[in-house]
């Protein structure tokens, strides 16, 4: 039995917490929307703000998909390079491009901080009632430091692969 890294348990374990909540934000939504529909078509009421929640449900669940879609290797990807290099050097490419992508998404994240903290600053105090903006924004720097850490792991996997000779990954041939 291969011994597996702690990195390795921790990216599972975050990954189970993220199916977990992807389940739960789905539930949510859907909930809520049904609800909403519901009191509306037979109370000519509704829930405050109701709409306004379904909407940043929905980027939380992108977001948390995202990062989830970067852990399983079946997140969007374009795959050029394949095609231009010799296949010994698959491996080597896709770690520089995951180290790449860890730095991009790193400059998201700052990014993402940058949104929060103008909006504390400009003192929006929630999307709805009871519901802070700060809370509302918050999976953008959560999502992508996962999406990151992931890259950098993948990355530091490719470089250890290329560096034993092994090959990592093989190119996309189109099928699905």
């Amino acid at each position: 039995m291969k011994k597996r890294a702690i990195a390795d348990k921790i990216d599972d374990l975050w990954g189970s917490f993220e199916k977990g909540l992807l389940v739960t934000l789905m539930l949510t939504m859907i909930v809520l929307a049904v609800v909403q529909i519901f009191l509306r078509n037979f109370f000519s009421s509704g829930i405050d703000g109701a709409d306004i929640i379904v909407r940043h449900l929905v980027l939380w669940v992108g977001l948390v998909g995202a990062s989830l879609a970067a852990k399983e290797e079946r997140h969007l990807s374009i795959d050029i390079a394949s095609r231009l290099i010799p296949p010994k050097w698959y491996g080597l490419v896709d770690a520089l491009l995951c180290l790449v992508t860890f730095v991009i998404s790193l400059l998201l994240v700052w990014a993402s901080i940058t949104f929060n903290r103008s909006i504390y600053e400009w003192g929006v105090g929630s999307i709805s009632k009871g519901v802070p903006a700060l809370l509302a924004g918050l999976i953008l720097p959560l999502a992508f430091t996962g999406v990151a850490l992931r890259f950098l792991l993948r990355s530091v996997r490719g470089f250890i692969a290329f560096a034993k000779g092994e090959m990592k990954r093989q190119p996309f041939d189109g099928r699905v």
